[in-house]
C-alpha cells in the first residue's frame, strides 16, 4: 500500500511518467499533476507506513511475550 501510494503521488505530483502498459484503444500519457491525487495517495502512503509499524511493534510484543512464558 505504501509503496503504490507513493507511486501514484509521484505520478499526480507529474514528476513520474510511467507509459501504458494494457490499453485497449488510443493509449495516452496523462499530461499535469493532479492535486486529488497528490493527496489521496500521500494519504496512501502514510496509512501504509502505519499499517507497517503496527504490524512489526505487534509482532515484536507477541515475539516477547511467548519468550517470557517459554522461560
Amino acid at each position: 500500500m505504501a509503496l503504490f501510494g507513493l507511486l501514484w503521488f509521484l505520478q499526480g505530483a507529474d514528476i513520474l511518467h510511467i507509459r501504458p502498459i494494457l490499453c485497449f484503444a488510443d493509449c495516452e500519457y496523462i499530461a499535469g499533476g493532479s492535486r486529488v491525487w497528490e493527496i489521496t495517495e500521500a494519504l496512501s502512503f502514510i496509512l501504509g507506513i502505519a499499517v507497517l509499524i503496527a504490524a512489526h511493534s505487534s509482532y515484536t510484543n507477541w515475539n516477547t511475550r511467548f519468550r517470557k512464558t517459554r522461560g
